[in-house]
Formats: C-alpha cells, structure tokens, sequence
C-alpha cells in the first residue's frame, strides 16, 4: 500500500522459558514509482487533461515523483470513467491494461486504453413543475443549450444547481432540482428535462 511491491517480510520463533519470542525480518526492497503514463484511444482530451483527473496517477516532475498504488491507480481509473461520462460520452469505457516494471523494478510504466464512444448531443431543453418563475426566461440563462454537448456531470449539474439557489433565495427551501432526461439512443442524442419540485414557501418562525 506504500508503493513497496517486492517487500519479503519472515518470521522467527524463538522458545524461551517464560515463552516464545517472535521475530519479524523485514526487507523493504526498492519503492516502485510510475515512470509514465500511456493512453491510447483519447482523442477529445489530451494527456494532460486527463492526468488532472486523476490524483493518484502522475509521471514524475521536477523534484516530485508518485509512488505506483495498484488500488490507487485503479480508483483513479473509475473516476476517469465518471469524466467521460459527465461529459457526456455515455459508453465511454476507460480500463487499466498494462503496468510494465523497468529493469531495476524501482518504476513502472502505466498503459490506459480509452474506448470513447460517441458523445451525446443535447436536442432539446425543457422544464417541468416549474410555476414560480418563467421558464422562457430561465432557459437562456442555462449552460445547457440545443446542440451543446450533453454534460450531465458539469453543464448540466451547474444549471440544476442555480435553479435551486433560485428556489432557496426566494424562500422555497424544500424545493428539488431532478434530472429526468431522455435518451435517444439511435442518434445519440438527449432530450434534457429538468423536472422541479417547488414544494411550500418556508416561513420564519420564532427569532
């Protein structure tokens, strides 16, 4: 879990008369840095791009190196995934297939393949449940527009964020921002529904 992968711990037991002692020999072996990291298939982020999401897997800088944690890369490989998908490659598929060791074992090279798919496009916007305000007006203000791409996990979740700060600031604090949308999976395309909530304006009680 350190990054020491070829560690060798042993055990002695030695009788004594008020019982047995236990020794433990340790040899740490050489801490295994990552040396590079390789995607193959991205092409609508660069590799830099894709390395700031992921903050367990780095290539060494300048006085600056990152200890190679199987678990660790492969959470970040997870959360490369939800990336893809939030920003609207839904079959995106994002998979760890290779890490090589260099001749001395001290740093290991990373391969990544990236299966993007095609990216969902957004063919309409529409709100639902919504009295308080005007639709009409709230809709140009949104992020989220016909012919954007679809960005569940960034455009999108920004726009249902400010309509409940709409909601809270005119006293509506109980009121819920939903995503409801509609894939159209034969063209690749979203047909965004926001569906709200308004539930009852909150009064102040006792001050």
């Amino acid at each position: 879990e350190k990054g020491f992968h070829y560690v060798d711990v042993q055990f002695l037991k030695e009788a004594g008369k008020l019982g047995d002692t236990i020794f433990f020999k340790i040899i740490e072996g050489a801490e295994v840095d990552i040396r590079t990291v390789t995607f193959e298939g991205n092409v609508t982020f660069d590799k830099g791009q894709l390395l700031k999401e992921m903050p367990f897997t780095a290539e060494p800088g300048f006085l600056s190196s990152k200890e190679f944690i199987l678990d660790q890369v492969r959470r970040d490989v997870v959360q490369l995934n939800g990336f893809y998908r939030g920003h609207g490659f839904s079959d995106a598929r994002v998979t760890l297939l290779d890490w090589r060791p260099t001749q001395d074992h001290e740093e290991v090279d990373l391969f990544i393949s990236v299966e993007e798919g095609a990216r969902y496009m957004v063919r309409s916007v529409r709100l639902e449940g919504v009295a308080l305000f005007d639709p009409s007006l709230l809709l140009p203000e949104m992020l989220t527009q016909p012919g954007t791409p679809y960005e569940p996990g960034f455009n999108l979740r920004r726009d249902m964020k400010d309509l409940e700060e709409k909601y809270q600031a005119a006293g509506y604090t109980e009121a819920s921002v939903r995503d409801q949308s509609v894939f159209q999976l034969d063209r690749t395309e979203v047909d965004v529904v926001i569906a709200v909530t308004e539930g009852d304006l909150t009064y102040v009680g006792e001050v």
